[in-house]
């Protein structure tokens, strides 16, 4: 199977019985999957980036995904570059 986005990924879980598998790659062993992963990483590593888990409570989160909208951002992880950006703006200015 080929990889769809989005929107197909969820019109297609909706057309699926319940509790029937839908994995993107079905006959992945789970070293393989591991190894995908691990090349994600790495890629987003030489890339500059690094993936973190952040755990913020549903209030936090609203306002993300507020901010998210009022800026056409794609991504909570811009909103929170965003916001990093302009605090170390306004303590350039202060200092």
């Amino acid at each position: 199977m080929s990889r769809l986005d989005s929107a197909a990924r969820i019109a297609l879980s909706l057309a699926l019985p319940l509790g029937a598998s839908h994995c993107m790659y079905p006959s992945e062993s789970a070293e393989a999957k591991r190894q995908r992963s691990r090349d994600l990483r790495k890629r987003m590593r030489a890339a500059g980036m690094t993936e973190i888990v952040l755990v913020l409570p549903t209030s936090c989160v609203d306002q993300l995904d507020a901010q998210k909208s009022r800026h056409g951002l794609r991504n909570r992880g811009q909103v929170v570059e965003q916001l990093l950006s302009e605090g170390s703006s306004a303590d350039r200015q202060t200092a």
